[in-house]
């Protein structure tokens, strides 16, 4: 048992480490730069993965652990857990959220994990289990308390009725199952790509699809529908498959940094696409 807590701890800081390994990824934090950040950079977010082992291990633990028959009751059991795990990150990184959805996304992702070990590690049994944790979860949007500080999830679903990531959580990360791993496992079987190129070319198909908050709260609706016209002609280029996608998206980057443009929330779900599938490939990519 210890060995495959070990294996899905691992399998979540491998996909926050190599998610922000990628490059170019437009707007974000990679290693060739800060993108649309002045607050932090790709150090910044291995010593915030770094920080967060032990609260992976103990939602994959609390998983493992839960005898209760109502899977809603796992993620409330996640919440203490989560926010020590907030906690650590904001130690590690001098006060900078670097990984917040993260934590919220792969800790649950963990937890199934933990929950259905000894059943299945296929992507399809984990995402229907957390769509059984996170049952109503975006109920909590219409119950906040006048007077509190909302979240920027929160004043964007107040604003606009977006649900953002709880919504992409209750659904059970339906951009991740029906664009992002598709996409991912096809071309790391096909041989043709590199890691590195994988990566990229599942990011910009996500960039497509996901109702992005990170980019609605910086720029609203015509700043997303911006980021998927944009991700939309980057495919029709080929992508990282030819020189002219390659080069678009090399632009792209250089676009959304000048413009405070970061597909944050994509990110996540690019993380979220790499565990699943490290989950259910030994920990490899390709």
């Amino acid at each position: 048992m210890q060995s495959k807590l070990n294996f899905i701890t691992m399998c979540a800081m491998k996909a926050l480490l190599y998610e922000v390994s990628a490059a170019p990824k437009p707007g974000l934090v990679d290693r060739l730069g800060p993108g649309a950040h002045d607050d932090m950079d790709y150090f910044t977010f291995v010593d915030s993965t770094l920080a967060l082992q032990e609260t992976f291990y103990e939602c994959a633990e609390a998983g493992v652990n839960f005898k209760g028959e109502n899977p809603t009751e796992l993620l409330e059991a996640l919440r203490p857990i989560g926010i020590l795990g907030e906690e650590k990150m904001l130690q590690a990184t001098d006060g900078v959220n670097t990984h917040k959805g993260a934590i919220f996304s792969l800790g649950i992702l963990c937890a199934a994990a933990g929950r259905l070990i000894s059943e299945s590690s296929n992507a399809h049994a984990l995402c229907e289990y957390v769509k059984q944790m996170a049952f109503g979860l975006t109920k909590e949007l219409n119950t906040t308390v006048r007077g509190e500080a909302l979240t920027s999830g929160e004043r964007l679903y107040k604003s606009s009725g977006i649900l953002g990531i709880r919504g992409e959580v209750e659904a059970g990360f339906p951009s991740v199952m029906e664009f992002g791993l598709p996409a991912l496992q096809s071309m790391s079987t096909e041989g043709l790509l590199d890691r590195n190129e994988i990566m990229i070319q599942t990011l910009i198909e996500l960039m497509y699809h996901v109702d992005d908050t990170n980019v609605l709260s910086r720029k609203g609706v015509s700043g997303l529908n911006y980021v998927r016209n944009q991700a939309k002609k980057a495919l029709e280029l080929g992508g990282v498959y030819t020189e002219e996608g390659w080069y678009f998206i090399v632009k792209l980057d250089q676009e959304f940094t000048e413009k405070n443009i970061s597909p944050g929330g994509t990110a996540d779900m690019l993380a979220v696409t790499l565990m699943l599938h490290f989950l259910s490939s030994g920990g490899r990519l390709c």
